[in-house]
């Protein structure tokens, strides 16, 4: 199976932290039908396994059905957090983390900068953090708000260059903790940028896995994202670049499968309407 292909590669015989992939919605059911939880228990058992997890991409309420049920199973939760997600209604950021809290489960952050957009944050919302200190980067700002998360174990950033893990190793060494500033500072840039973002995509493409018409749906959510923070212009030439191989967001032949996987709950169908009337 994936664990004996996984401890191959790795070289060792046992795995620290393993978890149950992407819990919640329809997705809850399989792990439970397919007896994953089961098999988990055993593999930690026979010391392959050291700490069993999952992952979670739903409300607190869903989180809290798991919980209920598997509270003595599992022993850290991995969430999406990061300070544009903290109040968001879909993604639920606080609430989940006051849930895995509540049931005293530490936690594994990922999406710290929700998928290289706080990296990069609209002029609008990088005013705002740089008004409050000038000295400190956009991910700087990010990674210091996943990193005073209460009942942490690890921050998973995503990074494509050395110097990037440099400055997130930086931000570790020199972490201290918010101040009241620095939390209204991010509370604003979240207002700002939830004014100005059109689509809470991430790009973790499983929209895309089974999509009947090879949809490139991710692509095309961050050309809406782009026209809507950076100009119709830069939209239309990611959407360009996005549908190269020929397929289109009018080609889409609403079939929903994208919707149903979507962890972030987007309503992906309307928003390639949208695209097709903007872009072509």
């Amino acid at each position: 199976g994936q664990l004996e292909v996984s401890l191959t590669r790795l070289g060792t015989d046992y795995v620290d932290y393993y978890l149950l992939h992407n819990l919640g919605s329809t997705r809850t059911d399989y792990f439970e039908r397919w007896g994953m939880w089961e098999w988990a228990k055993q593999m930690r058992a026979e010391g392959k396994i050291r700490h069993l997890g999952f992952s979670f991409h739903d409300n607190a309420e869903v989180l809290e059905q798991i919980l209920e049920q598997h509270a003595e199973d599992a022993e850290f939760i991995q969430l999406q957090i990061n300070y544009a997600d903290w109040e968001d209604g879909s993604v639920q950021s606080r609430k989940v983390w006051e849930v895995s809290r509540s049931y005293g489960k530490p936690v594994v952050i990922m999406e710290p900068v929700k998928g290289g957009m706080l990296a990069n944050p609209p002029q609008p919302v990088a005013d705002i953090l740089r008004a409050t200190d000038p000295s400190r980067t956009p991910v700087e700002w990010a990674l210091r708000f996943a990193m005073n998360t209460e009942g942490l174990i690890a921050c998973l950033s995503g990074m494509s260059s050395i110097e990037q893990m440099r400055q997130n190793l930086q931000t570790l060494r020199g972490l201290t903790p918010l101040t009241q500033l620095e939390l209204d500072t991010l509370a604003a840039a979240r207002r700002k940028l939830a004014e100005l973002i059109a689509v809470p995509c991430t790009g973790c493409h499983y929209c895309m896995e089974d999509c009947p018409v090879s949809m490139p749906i991710s692509n095309i959510m961050e050309s809406l994202n782009r026209a809507a923070l950076y100009g119709t212009e830069k939209g239309m030439r990611g959407y360009g670049f996005a549908t190269r191989e020929g397929v289109r967001a009018s080609d889409c032949i609403q079939c929903g499968q994208c919707e149903a996987a979507c962890p972030q709950h987007i309503n992906i169908i309307e928003q390639l309407e949208t695209a097709a009337d903007l872009f072509e």
